[in-house]
Parts: structure tokens; sequence; C-alpha cells
């Protein structure tokens, strides 16, 4: 299934425009995350039930936000970029996947192709300040991916 639906706002809105952006963004964020969330829910229990296995493609959303939003916004000098990660090891996580620190780091471990290094929250924090600081005065609509390349080779 390629889960391609998406609107856009046909008023072009600016993103500073404080008036009616919250409206635009949950009507646009609904067709485009909602959607796509509920035609895999409904896509992939078909193709389950179906027992032949399935494909599914789904446009983005966050990142398409941050390369959108930083064409807008760069014309101000204002630079947008997304950090995407991997599994680190933190309360939060621990508590949404009902695993330890060391299960986590563990996985981590085998689905990063770095070895001998572990992601840390440090290591998230240090590229957001990176994208923060006037070293990246010329970086936006990027996508820094703190993932140990897991996002680019095969783990199993």
């Amino acid at each position: 299934m390629f889960n391609n639906v998406g609107i856009g706002d046909p008023s072009s809105s600016s993103i500073l425009d404080e008036d009616d952006m919250t409206a635009v963004f949950e009507r646009v964020m609904g067709v485009n995350v909602l959607a796509a969330l509920l035609g895999t829910k409904h896509a992939g229990r078909a193709m389950v039930a179906a027992g032949r296995g399935g494909s599914i493609i789904i446009t983005y959303a966050v990142l398409g936000l941050a390369r959108s939003t930083s064409a807008e916004l760069g014309k101000n000098g204002v630079r947008v970029n997304c950090v995407s990660l991997s599994v680190v090891a933190t309360p939060l996580t621990v508590l949404h996947y009902q695993a330890s620190e060391e299960e986590l780091e563990a996985l981590g471990e085998v689905i990063s192709t770095l070895k001998g290094v572990m992601l840390k929250a440090k290591d998230i924090v240090e590229a957001a300040l990176f994208l923060a600081s006037d070293e990246s005065r010329f970086v936006s609509g990027h996508n820094i991916m703190v993932n140990g390349a897991s996002s680019v080779t095969k783990i199993f």
C-alpha cells in the first residue's frame, strides 16, 4: 500500500501567522499523519490476515515539516533542522519498552554498526547543540541521523 495521503494549506498561511496556524496545523497533520497511521493500521491488519506479507510505504511528516519550514523561515535567517536517533536508554525509553537500561544498551549495540561505542542522551544533546550553534550557520533543512548508521544497514 502506498500510503501517500497528504494535503497542504491552500491559504498559504505563514508559520509566523499566529491567528490561524494552529488550526491549519491540526487540519493538515490530522490528514497527513493520523490518516497515514489509520491507513497503515488497516492495511497492516489485512496484510497480516492474508499471511503473505506486504509492503506499506508512508510519506514523511516531521522531517517534511522541518524541510518546508526551513524554506520559509530561511528567508529570515532562521534555520530549521531535524535530529533522528536510534535506541538510547533513558528513563522514558526504559518505561516505554519495559526493559532495563542494560537491555536497551544491548539492543543499541546490536543495531548500530559503530562497535565499541554506545549511544547516550549526551550524543543527541551534542547534535542539537551543534545545530543551535553558529558552527552550523549554513545548515538548514537537514536531518542529522544520530544512530550509528542503523538506519542505513541491515540489522538482522
